[in-house]
């Protein structure tokens, strides 16, 4: 890597834009990096594909680029590279970063993997929605030494405690950031923001201004995985304390990490963020909310395709729990209700009062006892978008058209419904 104290300039005299990092269309890069001899200060690097040129200002095509100004208090706690260095095969980056969290963490394998699959990740923060991280278990050491080994390796990361809503709205997003937040709890409304920014759904009113909140979120707390609704699904890995004493892992010996691995991952970054925004990688077995967090972790690893398939190992199991915890969702209650009438073919419609009492016995077959009312049952079957008639003498019914048919399909394989995920050929629109 070529390095310059100066200003790197062409013949360009544009005024230079303050940037916090931009990729270009034609493969080139400028990354924000920390000045090696000044901790305090910025500079930019400038990546032409093949090498890189690091200054305090850069010119790409006739623009000059400049560091945006950060906070100094937030400068400090980020974690940044200073250079760019070769980082090997995915695989090897894998292996490394694994070796490094068994040493100060001890956890179990399993957990290992997952976990340095999504520091990996967190390199490429335009993939939508962001992998999250739930850590939950006691307050252990090894929890504590696995946080600040996702400070070390994650990209942007910065790792904070007593996070408020408000504080969240502080936060300068557009340094592309990756949120690690240690505390025992997260309010309701945290919990719907950082559920918000991983899944991008708009932007966050701040101060006469529109904040985009898109990021890559770890959290560590005592409670195992989120109580909110809505919330998209995390990798999740429990933590407990090391079954062997473990190495200190002090701010000298992280930065140490810290200078290793960051130059690494930023060349893995700039090499494969073509490879990665195009991979196409699916897994339809997987439920669609699981399946979503499998395509992105496996997206990091394009050059490789056993790696991928990897990560079926390490999602199977939350699969299933999410897959079992479905079965009592009313949604695909109600949904696996109209399908088992649209199924019977007996009548042309059925009543409001039936799909209720049916969704009650479906519940009940599972161990669930709970009274629907009708009422509450036809807006959640508007909300689908399974439009009911006017009241009649015995109520509000729902024509089971065709129209109706297809839309119930649709919601039964969205919400892996199991009486179509048995299978079983029941009708055309079960395949």
């Amino acid at each position: 890597m070529r390095k310059k104290k100066n200003k790197v300039r062409g013949t360009g005299q544009a005024i230079p834009l303050p940037t916090t990092g931009k990729m270009f269309a034609n493969g080139n890069a400028i990354e924000a990096v920390r000045d090696i001899t000044n901790p305090e200060r910025l500079r930019l690097a400038y990546w032409d594909g093949l090498k890189a040129t690091v200054g305090s200002e850069v010119e790409c095509d006739g623009q000059s680029y400049v560091p945006a100004p950060i906070d100094p208090s937030i400068l400090r706690a980020l974690t940044l590279p200073t250079e760019i260095a070769a980082c090997g095969s995915s695989r090897k980056l894998l292996e490394d970063m694994s070796r490094v969290v068994t040493e100060y963490t001890g956890l179990p394998e399993d957990s290992i993997a997952a976990a340095s699959r999504w520091m990996l990740s967190t390199w490429f923060p335009e993939v939508r929605p962001a992998p999250g991280l739930s850590l939950s278990g006691p307050d252990t050491t090894a929890g504590r030494q696995l946080c600040e080994l996702l400070h070390s390796l994650c990209r942007h990361s910065l790792l904070l405690t007593e996070v408020t809503a408000a504080g969240l709205r502080a936060l300068p997003m557009q340094w592309g950031l990756t949120l690690l937040i240690h505390q025992p709890g997260l309010s309701v409304e945290v919990q719907r923001m950082l559920s918000s920014a991983r899944r991008e759904m708009g932007f966050i009113p701040r101060g006469g201004r529109l904040l985009d909140l898109h990021c890559a979120v770890a959290t560590y707390t005592e409670l195992e995985g989120a109580c909110v609704s809505g919330v998209i699904p995390s990798l999740e890995i429990f933590v407990l304390p090391a079954h062997r004493s473990l190495p200190v892992l002090d701010n000298s010996v992280r930065q140490k990490i810290a200078d290793d691995f960051q130059p690494r991952l930023l060349a893995y970054r700039l090499a494969n963020f073509a490879k990665v925004r195009n991979l196409a990688f699916d897994v339809p077995e997987l439920t669609p909310s699981v399946r979503e967090l499998a395509q992105n972790l496996s997206a990091c690893t394009p050059e490789d395709p056993q790696l991928p398939e990897q990560v079926l190992g390490l999602l199977r199991v939350q699969d299933k729990e999410l897959r079992s915890a479905a079965w009592l969702d009313l949604n695909t209650v109600i949904t696996e209700a109209v399908l088992a009438f649209v199924h019977e073919g007996k009548e042309e419609s059925v009543y409001v009062a039936e799909i209720a009492e049916a969704a009650e016995a479906i519940l009940s077959g599972r161990g669930e006892k709970r009274e629907l009312e009708p009422r509450a049952i036809g807006a959640r079957l508007r909300a689908l978008g399974l439009v009911t008639e006017e009241r009649d003498g015995h109520g509000i019914r729902l024509i089971l058209s065709g129209k109706v048919s297809r839309r119930v399909h649709e919601l039964a394989h969205s919400f892996s419904v199991p009486s179509i995920q048995d299978a079983l050929k029941r009708c055309e629109g079960c395949t």
